[in-house]
């Protein structure tokens, strides 16, 4: 059931009433007891979780109607045990609309249709308010030995028009036959620019089996993919051309992407399938051409808990990070200035001893503060929210937005129109998998959170 309540002309006697009846908080500011995480949507009780790069799971429209993507299965995906990519969205007047199953990823082993799986989706809503989700896709590969269901991922996406519903065959954006056991793309990034064009990033191991590149494609300014593209215009990278520093065996890994009012996109990734790594920074041409990479920072989250990328109303561009020293793990961040070529030092924004501080997702308000969301052991596994002043190096308030400690494992953060914090998160532990929802108080003088679940 979902909740939201405007007290705006309510009386008092049936303000008090309403409150005995359901435990929620009336507030006028953001607090504490403001946050109050909740189950969301999980689809017949199944596992349910965000992106592995969780930063573009969810985007308002014009309207306020915010949209959300999330996905479905475990570890490995069989047409035994599908994945599946999920939609829904959220109104202040209506709450959650019922989740949708966006992908149509089936195969057929000559008995008919068998689902298979979608996984890792993204989401952006373009100008035109046109939600376009991305997603890496199994239905191409041998599920059989020796492929084991990942010997050609291809990359798809789907459209929803305003007042339309996604379609029921998706838009294949890659279509590739390398020949290697390996011929994989994954984690696919998606933006709209202000012009209309839409891009996708991610990475693929097409041109090697073991050493992976960052891929582009791009739309036109509405929203058509020419998909008679070869896979080999769209590499934004090349392992035999790393820059001085970085190995030409280095494979590359699980991007994020942000584009400016400008038009010119900014990315990030990392390097490698394991323990702390460096994080990459480039812009992205179009149409697609060799990025110059540069290493922002090493020793960082890597592929579990990889960097986030956001640009400020302003034009800077922030990068949001996780270093890992031992067995610490603290949140850093990287400012370029709006019209500058170089990032600023790092900015140790949570770096408490002892303490891990991890799964970080970042916004920047029109203020220049950060507002962020991250996971925190000081007190068990929480998620916390921190609204942090650049200017003062300091927080101008922090709150514990989960109330029990469980296993969480991704949390996105994204900011209204009234700049006022959304964040989901995903967990894995002593509950069901399941996603929790924090939404900020309508846009009123004297307003209320509700409970979502």
């Amino acid at each position: 059931m979902d909740y939201f309540y405007h007290f705006q002309g309510m009386n008092k006697s049936f303000k008090k009433a309403f409150l005995l009846l359901f435990p929620f908080l009336f507030v006028t500011n953001l607090s504490a007891a403001d946050f109050q995480p909740a189950p969301l949507l999980s689809p017949n009780g199944q596992a349910v979780q965000l992106n592995q790069n969780a930063n573009s799971s969810m985007a308002f429209d014009s309207t306020g109607t915010l949209h959300l993507t999330f996905w479905t299965g475990g570890f490995a995906t069989t047409p035994s045990t599908p994945s599946a990519i999920w939609y829904s969205s959220w109104k202040a007047s209506t709450g959650w609309s019922v989740p949708v199953e966006v992908d149509n990823s089936f195969y057929n082993p000559g008995t008919g249709d068998v689902k298979y799986g979608g996984r890792q989706p993204s989401l952006a809503v373009a100008p035109d308010d046109t939600v376009w989700i991305v997603w890496h896709d199994h239905r191409h590969s041998n599920p059989n030995s020796p492929g084991n269901g990942i010997d050609n991922i291809e990359i798809y996406a789907d459209r929803k028009p305003v007042g339309g519903s996604f379609s029921a065959t998706d838009i294949r954006l890659t279509n590739t036959s390398s020949g290697n056991g390996g011929d994989n793309g994954y984690l696919p990034r998606i933006v709209a620019a202000e012009s209309g064009i839409v891009t996708v990033l991610w990475y693929d191991f097409t041109a090697d089996g073991t050493i992976s590149d960052i891929y582009a494609k791009h739309s036109s300014p509405l929203g058509v993919f020419n998909l008679a593209e070869p896979i080999s215009s769209l590499r934004a990278t090349n392992f035999n051309l790393r820059p001085s520093g970085i190995s030409n065996t280095t494979a590359y890994s699980v991007p994020d992407l942000a584009v400016d009012s400008t038009g010119t996109l900014h990315a990030v990734w990392t390097s490698g399938f394991g323990g702390p790594a460096p994080i990459y920074y480039s812009t992205i041409s179009n149409p697609t051409g060799t990025a110059t990479e540069s290493i922002l920072a090493t020793g960082t989250g890597s592929y579990s808990d990889p960097a986030k990328i956001t640009v400020a109303p302003n034009g800077d561009v922030w990068v949001l990070y996780t270093v890992r020293t031992g067995t610490e793990e603290d949140l850093f961040a990287l400012r370029k200035p709006a019209g500058s070529s170089t990032f600023g030092s790092p900015i140790a924004l949570k770096n408490a001893a002892g303490v891990v501080e991890k799964s970080g997702d970042m916004e920047v308000d029109s203020q220049g503060r950060l507002h962020l969301a991250w996971v925190d052991t000081r007190a068990g596994r929480h998620v916390f929210y921190g609204l942090y002043n650049p200017s003062t190096s300091s927080f101008l308030e922090e709150v514990q937005v989960s109330s029990v400690a469980d296993s969480y494992q991704r949390v996105s953060l994204i900011l209204d129109a009234e700049e006022k914090p959304v964040i989901v998160f995903d967990s894995v532990g002593t509950t069901a998998q399941q996603l929790g929802v924090l939404t900020p108080p309508a846009p009123a003088a004297a307003e209320f959170w509700g409970l979502y679940q």
